[in-house]
């Protein structure tokens, strides 16, 4: 089988070992994984040739055009699309009465303090705490040309829950914490460990696995009022705490699921 995995410039970059890593086990299982860099959703690559995608560009649409042409996407336009923006994500967390931040767009800002966040944001990057209306100004100013949203600032910050999800699957969660940051991300400098799911949060996995028929998303769980609540989807998790932190060999995973996907059309 012939596969693109999608991929914008920068993200390559910074994935270059698990790009070459995907392409040798993929040569390993039979398959010719080809690397192709989008940064424009408005780019429309030949797909003709390809039988399957693997999108970590974040664009949707890539998805979304292979499943007009019958080929599976990893993962599909739904998941994509919702996954990264926050707005969409909040919209199904209500849909299906899960636990969540209420979360406003920037015409109905709740009282201060509250957390600015671009709707298209990952990896804690555009993240804003907003004190005053002059920080909200100046927030504002920032994010002109990008949709954002607010949300309340949970009661304690600086911690969460990454749960990564394979298919309908639990691999692992990893509790993040940071003492300088009420973002607790891994990549600002967030201290890492393995966390024990429990109940309320594998609910919320499973079902949001499920209504979007996800192949392999990270969940994001933090504290508020006593009780764990879904703070956004991850589409193109990274793997870095999996490898740092357990044992679980995740490229091989991750192509079982791709086949798994591939034989199911």
């Amino acid at each position: 089988m012939r596969g693109l995995i999608f991929y914008t410039f920068r993200d390559a970059e910074k994935n270059k070992w698990f790009i070459r890593s995907m392409q040798e086990e993929g040569a390993r299982r039979g398959h010719l994984l080809s690397l192709f860099i989008i940064d424009r959703p408005d780019t429309t690559p030949d797909i003709s040739a390809a039988d399957f995608c693997i999108n970590r560009s974040r664009f949707s649409c890539l998805s979304e055009a292979f499943a007009r042409q019958g080929k599976p996407a990893v993962n599909n336009e739904k998941t994509v699309h919702i996954a990264n923006d926050k707005w969409l994500t909040y919209t199904l967390l209500k849909k299906l009465s899960l636990p969540c931040m209420d979360t406003f767009l920037p015409e109905n800002a709740p009282a201060f303090p509250f957390v600015a966040k671009s709707r298209a944001g990952h990896g804690g990057s555009e993240v804003f705490w907003v004190n005053d209306e002059a920080e909200y100004r100046t927030v504002r100013e920032k994010m002109q040309d990008t949709p954002f949203i607010l949300q309340p600032v949970c009661d304690e910050p600086g911690v969460d829950v990454r749960v990564y999800v394979m298919g309908d699957q639990v691999m692992a969660a990893v509790r993040r914490t940071s003492k300088t940051d009420f973002r607790s991300n891994f990549s600002l400098g967030g201290q890492a460990e393995i966390f024990q799911p429990v109940k309320e949060q594998l609910s919320c996995v499973h079902r949001l696995q499920k209504a979007l028929d996800s192949d392999y998303i990270a969940v994001d769980f933090i504290r508020h009022k006593g009780q764990w609540v879904v703070n956004e989807i991850e589409d193109a998790a990274g793997a870095r705490m999996l490898y740092q932190l357990t044992d679980i060999d995740f490229i091989q995973r991750y192509w079982q699921q791709i086949e798994k996907r591939i034989k199911e059309g």
